[in-house]
């Protein structure tokens, strides 16, 4: 409800009506971010878990680019998963990319497959710079989560996306 600006929720209490603060309500969330954060990311396992539950996904989505890559799905060329808040923050958990936040409403993870030839035309902001084009050879991805480039947050491609 805070969210859509909408008044929070009141019940009959005796005899006057009790409402739900927006301390109260903004509590609720810190604490919610903060569990999300802990079975995601947590010391006792929950980064280990996360990444094995997350596996079988992000093979699927590697074979689907591969597919791409190599020729033998030329028509496939744009795919379309549909998940929850709670698919969305394991994603980027896995990545190393979440931040601790619940997933806001809509949110999403775009997965990118350029090749050289598209990036060496119209989409010059995916290299280093226009002198330097070879850091932009062969096939890469780039990831978005909710329209921003979180590419240089995964380890082992803060280089590569710069």
């Amino acid at each position: 409800r805070i969210c859509h600006d909408s008044s929070l929720p009141c019940t009959e209490l005796g005899k006057g009506q009790k409402c739900v603060s927006t301390d109260l309500a903004r509590a609720i969330l810190f604490e919610a971010d903060r569990r999300i954060c802990q079975e995601y990311l947590g010391g006792q396992g929950g980064f280990e878990s996360t990444r094995l539950a997350i596996y079988p996904f992000m093979v699927e989505l590697l074979e689907n680019m591969e597919s791409v890559e190599n020729g033998s799905s030329k028509f496939r060329k744009w795919i379309v998963y549909s998940g929850h808040d709670s698919l969305i923050a394991p994603v980027l958990a896995a990545l190393g990319t979440f931040d601790c936040k619940w997933p806001p409403y809509a949110s999403h993870i775009e997965f990118e497959l350029w090749s050289q030839s598209e990036c060496g035309s119209e989409r010059s902001d995916l290299v280093k710079d226009e002198k330097n084009k070879k850091d932009c050879s062969g096939t890469f991805v780039k990831i978005l989560y909710n329209g921003k480039v979180v590419t240089n947050l995964i380890k082992g491609c803060s280089e590569a996306s710069k």
